[in-house]
């Protein structure tokens, strides 16, 4: 799924289709107030802390954004990319219930942002057949702020009715004040920048030694990355194979950041100069305390229960085909690739390009929450 407007961006697979058995329009409909005005105080609030009101500036022409937020007090996440007056995206709701998340099915989102901000946007459902229906619409105001992206608008079935309020904001900082700024991760090949486009998030603010540790722990990995990458680009360059047939398109978002830990999600975009491309998307929780990237053996005191666990709730949801199976049995090596929201955990699943290259299993921490341990790094958020 291309998320973004520039036509080789890497898919957010985790934003790709509404939790099973959730249906385009959010699932309550007690609250029917619209709450558009965009004059409304924003403010960030995380925990037990409140950052001061946020203040407006220059929205970017291209951009791609993570929000998170609510649709009549349900929970959803959105990916919007926005390039001059066109918006494109796809969100879904983060509810208590497992769900599996691929490419094939989403609901997506596209339309058109006006000079002032506002936001007419359509939601359409794709078919089994791969046709889209509208299933519902956006309308508010999106604004650029020193806090992030803030959207604040309704939601309404396609023939108006039923409208319902929704608020996002972009996650940006820890309630302790320490802030994520993007950064760019050139190849050392300068043959190369044109087509090694890497961003990564940055800490500043709040403690310093904290904020540069998490900085150099992300920085290595992305800096490993960009070597891999440059290292097999240059080895295929020749008459078959062009700098501008190469690719590597890396994007983030921050999933979750607390005073304890930080959940990051990257995206990737790769061509080696082949027929086909591929996706990818791999993820790191990295938690202040320790100075170092957590495993699952942190997060719990019997890492064999949770294996166990994780193999047979993320079975449940999964297509019952042996090639979303296969990488399911319970060991460490199969669920190494997590991240953390508020509301639970996502492991991430490599399957054949044609399926989509990724697929994503969320569980609920309701439903994981006996496996982990209270008083680990997780314990702020399950509690």
């Amino acid at each position: 799924m291309i998320i973004s407007v520039v036509p080789r961006t890497a898919s957010f697979v985790a934003l790709t289709l509404a939790l099973g058995g959730c249906s385009a329009a959010p699932m309550t409909a007690s609250n029917s107030a619209n709450a558009s005005n965009a004059n409304v105080p924003v403010t960030e609030s995380m925990g037990t802390a409140t950052m001061p009101p946020a203040t407006t500036v220059e929205m970017p022409e291209v951009v791609t954004r993570t929000l998170d937020g609510t649709i009549n007090a349900l929970p959803v996440r959105v990916r919007l990319s926005k390039d001059k007056n066109q918006l494109q995206g796809e969100y879904v709701y983060e509810t208590g219930r497992a769900a599996m998340r691929t490419v094939v099915a989403m609901l997506s989102l596209e339309g058109t942002i006006d000079p002032d901000g506002s936001v007419h946007l359509v939601e359409l459902a794709s078919n089994a057949d791969g046709k889209d229906t509208k299933t519902g619409a956006f309308e508010g105001k999106l604004t650029n702020t020193s806090l992030g992206l803030r959207f604040v608008g309704s939601w309404s079935k396609p023939d108006g009715s039923s409208t319902m309020p929704v608020v996002l904001s972009e996650l940006t900082s820890t309630p302790g004040g320490m802030k994520f700024v993007s950064s760019r991760m050139p190849s050392t090949d300068k043959r190369l920048a044109p087509v090694v486009k890497v961003a990564y998030p940055k800490a500043e603010g709040g403690d310093p030694l904290r904020a540069a540790a998490f900085t150099n722990a992300i920085e290595g990995l992305v800096r490993e990355r960009v070597r891999e990458f440059t290292e097999v680009a240059v080895e295929n360059l020749g008459e078959h194979v062009t700098v501008d047939t190469l690719a590597l398109e890396v994007d983030y978002e921050i999933a979750t950041a607390t005073d304890e830990l930080v959940s990051v999600v990257f995206t990737e975009y790769s061509s080696f100069g082949g027929a086909h491309p591929s996706s990818d998307v791999y993820a790191r929780t990295f938690e202040f305390a320790r100075g170092r990237f957590l495993t699952l053996t942190d997060v719990t005191g019997d890492t064999r229960s949770l294996l166990a666990l994780l193999s047979q709730k993320s079975r449940a949801i999964m297509p019952k085909d042996e090639v979303f199976q296969t990488d399911l049995e319970p060991t460490a090596e199969n669920f190494s690739r997590w991240y953390v929201t508020r509301r639970g955990m996502t492991f991430v699943f490599s399957i054949p390009h044609v399926a989509g290259d990724t697929m994503q299993a969320y569980l609920p921490f309701a439903d994981i929450k006996d496996a982990l341990n209270p008083d680990g790094p997780l314990g702020p958020l399950i509690r």
